[in-house]
């Protein structure tokens, strides 16, 4: 044998397991990805939730019927209750939490409106938690029993999720 092919078909050999190692190990790393994905929150997954409970909020809970129009009656009914709200907006999962704040748009000193649960305003979401926020606004049609707020009182009405 000549000294030459031997180096070749060292090469071609050396080049083949390369190709197999790199081959098996890309195999192994994607199929690791895979497998763990299903179980890995996304940063798009809080905002999607947050505007989906904002919608579902003001055009099915708040909603009087006319463009823009609120009927705050369905807040002041879930005042004490956050876990109602949740479960009535789709927050039932416990990796999620949900404040709602409605505040008046045209006032020095805006009158807040919160949600609670317990004597507390706001529940703070979990260390290290994705706090997404979104508005939406309308003038109050009904104040639903609420002092804060008069008939045409124009409001903004705050989401956040965790």
């Amino acid at each position: 044998m000549n000294r030459d092919s031997t180096k070749a078909q060292m090469s071609v050999d050396f080049l083949l397991g390369m190709v197999i190692f790199a081959g098996v190990f890309f195999f192994i790393f994607q199929f690791s990805a895979a497998a763990v994905s299903p179980f890995v929150f996304t940063s798009e997954e809080v905002p999607t939730k947050t505007q989906s409970v904002a919608d579902n909020l003001y055009f099915d809970k708040l909603s009087d019927g006319e463009k823009g129009m609120l009927n705050l009656t369905y807040l002041e009914e879930n005042n004490e209750s956050i876990h109602q709200l949740e479960t009535d907006l789709g927050v039932e999962s416990p990796r999620h939490g949900v404040n709602v704040t409605v505040s008046e748009i045209d006032s020095d000193d805006p009158p807040d409106f919160a949600v609670r649960d317990d004597g507390s305003t706001n529940s703070p979401p979990e260390v290290g938690a994705s706090v997404s926020r979104t508005v939406r606004y309308g003038q109050v049609a009904d104040d639903g029993g609420l002092t804060e707020f008069d008939e045409g009182d124009k409001v903004f009405v705050r989401v956040r999720v965790w």
